[in-house]
């Protein structure tokens, strides 16, 4: 069972649901590292933990998740539930929210903003039963719903 499951969000997902080590495994091999050890040295990670990771034999943390994804170029919320962005809206490999789309930068959608911090906050609630996530995994989601706004509007417009 997902943790997200029941929040109603817009987004692709797979056409078959694939597990969180199924989607650590396909961004590895799409990432061009043709071993789980030519993997986990490149992460500087132990290559049992890693293999273990991608096996599916032990879970695996937001903050691996996100070391993962960025290494491997995926985006974070894909890989640790399954909810994937169309392909011209994911973003680069070591992408942050804070680094480049900032509430003071004068590039910004607001409206857009405005739209994926309500839907980030409504998520993070659903996540943890009404607590809080870290900061880093609150910037993924608002990055991850912000991207998707606008790929909703340039949509729209065309």
């Amino acid at each position: 069972m997902s943790i997200i499951q029941g929040v109603s969000i817009s987004c692709e997902t797979t056409p078959t649901r694939m597990e969180k080590n199924e989607r650590l495994k396909k961004a590895r091999i799409d990432a061009g590292y043709s071993t789980a050890s030519d993997a986990a040295r490149a992460l500087d990670v132990k290559i049992a933990t890693y293999s273990h990771h991608e096996s599916g034999d032990r879970d695996f943390k937001d903050d691996a998740g996100r070391r993962y994804a960025r290494r491997f170029g995926v985006d974070f919320v894909w890989l640790m539930h399954g909810e994937q962005l169309k392909q011209a809206a994911r973003p680069k490999a070591n992408s942050r929210f804070h680094e480049g789309i900032t509430p003071d930068s004068d590039k910004i959608d607001w409206d857009a903003f405005y739209a994926a911090d309500e839907r980030a906050q409504k998520m993070q609630f659903r996540m943890t039963g009404g607590g809080m996530v870290d900061q880093d995994t609150y910037d993924e989601l608002v990055l991850h719903y912000y991207r998707q706004e606008l790929a909703a509007k340039s949509s729209k417009s065309e």
